[in-house]
């Protein structure tokens, strides 16, 4: 069924009533304007699928249009949002190209494992680095609902903290349990790192509060705090187990000499010792038991004779 809607967003439901008209139709083209359609669908030429086309928004609304961004920061949230969609409807091919552009920004397969849809999303290097987690609550906590995802382990390394939560198949913000996955993730990354979360919770439709935000897009939930307590017990549980080793990436470090210019006032910089060299080498930790809050890369300038003391 392809779908082009100009001028406003519409959300164009047929029925099989609706369909049984058309009888061997199958690709269907309609427009709306200002949320009155224009014609009658009419049959098209089409790939599967369905494809919605908006032009003009807010052509009317000069208020609304003034508070559009450029168009590279809403197409980034344009991919952002389809990004988290094609990792969760992995039955569903999803692709996204900006206009003229040769190559999509994103192209997702139809697959079986939602691991392969992480891995075709967001790369290689999210998808090596996860865990899975399922939490499974019965009526005796209190509070029924069934959670399954991936979290990222210990060397997964990001600036930005990337949360893709659903409940009942629907995209949502919840930021208690953000902020509690993230100090779970306080006492295991390095400083100023962020973690990988998917999470898909499944819990009555009764206990789901979406009114508390115009946009709906944060909800609240019945007995919220003991969820967040059993998920966050379960994500760091996932943690510790995994956090026997941690990868690093090897970087050569290479020293240049320079001539140090000091003024008067400064103190003179004594030259290195004739017959000794310097050299810099990076200090690498390992570790069986799970690592402090914060480490770094300690980078040493020694003489020959001290390295062979410390290494002989």
């Amino acid at each position: 069924m392809c779908l082009i809607v100009a001028n406003n967003i519409l959300i164009l439901q047929l029925r099989r009533k609706v369909l049984g008209i058309f009888g061997f139709l199958k690709v269907l083209r309609v427009s709306y304007r200002d949320g009155v359609m224009e014609h009658e669908p009419k049959a098209c030429a089409a790939v599967k699928g369905t494809q919605i086309m908006v032009e003009n928004l807010f052509y009317n609304m000069i208020a609304r249009r003034k508070t559009l961004q450029n168009s590279a920061d809403d197409y980034g949230k344009i991919v952002d949002l389809l990004s988290r969609m094609a990792i969760h409807h992995n039955n569903v091919s999803f692709s996204c190209r900006k206009h003229g552009a040769v190559k999509a920004d994103v192209h997702s397969a139809v697959s079986s494992s939602r691991l392969d849809s992480i891995r075709s999303v967001y790369g290689v290097s999210v998808a090596k680095s996860l865990i899975k987690v399922e939490v499974s609550s019965g009526e005796s906590s209190g509070c029924a609902f069934d959670m399954e995802g991936f979290v990222s382990n210990s060397n997964y390394v990001a600036k930005k903290t990337i949360l893709v939560l659903f409940i009942n198949d629907r995209l949502v913000e919840c930021s208690a349990l953000k902020r509690a996955v993230e100090i779970v993730y306080a006492a295991t990354l390095p400083k100023a790192s962020k973690p990988f979360v998917y999470m898909s919770i499944n819990l009555p439709r009764e206990h789901v509060d979406i009114n508390i935000h115009p946009t709906k897009n944060e909800v609240s939930l019945l007995n919220q705090e003991i969820m967040i307590d059993m998920i966050q017990s379960e994500v760091e549980l996932k943690l510790r187990n995994t956090n026997d080793t941690r990868t690093f990436q090897e970087q050569k470090v290479e020293y240049i000499q320079s001539t140090l210019k000091s003024s008067k006032s400064d103190t003179p910089v004594s030259p290195l010792p004739s017959g000794t060299d310097s050299f810099g080498c990076v200090v690498y930790l390992y570790c069986v038991k799970p690592f402090p809050v914060a480490y770094s890369f300690v980078t040493f300038s020694l003489h020959r004779k001290a390295c062979a003391l410390l290494f002989n």
